[in-house]
């Protein structure tokens, strides 16, 4: 009954999350209708506490709620949406696109232009093979977790996992085979000579689920994330009892919620047989068309039309060429360094028109890849000499800004400073 823009309702929020933390799905189920009466800020009062509660997120999010609340909220899904920096800024841009467009259930007209180019140009033959990555990999004492159906979606949300449970962990990013089918892509896991557990089958399991069939928004992403979340504590726990050195975790493939809602565009497949919901089909006699990739003695789909003569999915799909389907991740976990210290030389900053904000840093150990995030902004800092390092931020003005430092996407420290104009004194006036 309380209004967000009244100044008692995050500490009523607050305290109404603590005193509801015990109760069950079924208890949070008579209370979802009533948030509706509140409109576009309807997310603001649900927690995270039960699955209901993070299925009506998702649903009132597609159904055009307001996603302003969504970092205080629920954070798992506030980090699964945040922008995961490639090194290639197109993978950058298409995955934070993408993401938006799959929790929205929606797709955009840019970025369908988007899709329908990529899938002529296919700039996923410029990565390297996950097989080529698993040969540099040294298995002594580490160990291989199999997390089927882990798409480099999921990197900006397992970013975050690492920091809460102090892990370091540095991704490789690769393509998949053709079609982005298991049976394909578990070649990583069968030729592993290292320690390895039976594969995750969740996240896979979560998208041909028939549950989740039933409802026309992406509700099952909640349970997905739960799945991810699993993993990395089963990791974090391996790590902590000194039994392995590192733990790898990777994927066969990745997968599409995109392909399932966008408009039903049939190919012609002739005599082949249509496989994956129509990812992808097999035969005598390929067809042949721009969007089409050959390989493997396959044709397989590069864009979100889909082959004739298969049953289309309703919950996600892979087989097919598009970016999500296709790019992995391989990601080395070790634990954190707890001695990493980081100094700023000048917490207070002074700009003019010809000068513009940088910030000195004193990283010890000394490290490499230092990037640093402020306002959601990310700037790669330059290494000076040994342990020293130069942030230059060009867009900010006078202010109080936080400056998270992550070395090789690894968080390591947050940091406040000042930016004031050159020249300018402040009076004590008490």
């Amino acid at each position: 009954d309380i209004n967000v823009s009244d100044s008692r309702f995050n500490k009523f929020y607050e305290q109404r999350k603590t005193l509801l933390k015990g109760c069950s799905d079924a208890d949070m189920a008579n209370f979802i209708p009533q948030i509706y009466r509140q409109g576009a800020d309807r997310i603001a009062y649900l927690t995270d506490n039960t699955k209901t509660e993070k299925q009506a997120i998702i649903i009132a999010l597609g159904e055009g709620a307001k996603s302003d609340y969504l970092k205080s909220i629920y954070p798992d899904l506030y980090a699964y949406l945040q922008d995961y920096y490639f090194d290639d800024d197109n993978l950058t841009d298409y995955f934070a696109a993408y993401k938006k467009c799959k929790v929205h259930n929606k797709i955009d007209i840019e970025f369908a232009e988007i899709v329908k180019k990529y899938a002529l140009t296919r700039p996923y033959n410029a990565l390297p093979s996950r097989t080529s990555i698993f040969t540099n990999i040294d298995s002594d004492k580490a160990l291989l977790i199999f997390l089927d159906a882990l798409g480099v979606e999921f990197l900006g949300y397992i970013k975050k996992v690492c920091a809460e449970l102090k892990l370091r962990f540095v991704p490789s990013i690769a393509r998949a085979n053709l079609p982005t089918i298991t049976n394909l892509n578990k070649e990583f896991y069968d030729d592993w000579q290292g320690s390895k557990e039976p594969p995750i089958k969740g996240i896979d399991d979560l998208k041909h689920h028939p549950e989740h069939s039933h409802s026309p928004y992406p509700i099952h992403l909640s349970e997905e994330l739960e799945v991810v979340r699993e993993a990395l504590e089963r990791a974090a726990i391996k790590l902590q009892s000194g039994e392995y050195r590192k733990v790898i975790i990777a994927s066969d493939h990745g997968a599409s919620r995109l392909a399932v809602i966008s408009p039903d565009v049939q190919i012609e497949c002739s005599t082949c047989e249509s496989k994956s919901s129509g990812r992808y089909c097999q035969g005598d006699i390929l067809p042949s068309a721009s969007n089409i990739a050959i390989e493997n003695d396959y044709a397989v789909v590069a864009d979100y039309s889909r082959f004739n003569g298969s049953r289309a999915a309703s919950v996600e799909v892979h087989g097919g060429a598009t970016l999500e389907e296709i790019v992995v991740p391989i990601i080395e976990l070790t634990l954190m360094n707890s001695n990493i210290q980081v100094t700023l030389e000048n917490s207070l900053i002074e700009i003019s028109y010809k000068k513009l904000p940088e910030l000195i840093m004193i990283i010890t150990p000394d490290c490499d890849e230092i990037t640093a995030n402020v306002n959601g902004a990310v700037y790669k800092a330059e290494k000076l000499e040994k342990c020293r390092f130069k942030v230059v931020m060009p867009n900010l003005k006078k202010g109080l800004y936080t400056i998270d430092i992550f070395e090789n996407q690894n968080k390591i420290a947050s940091k406040e400073f000042t930016i004031k104009s050159k020249g300018f004194s402040e009076r004590d006036i008490f």
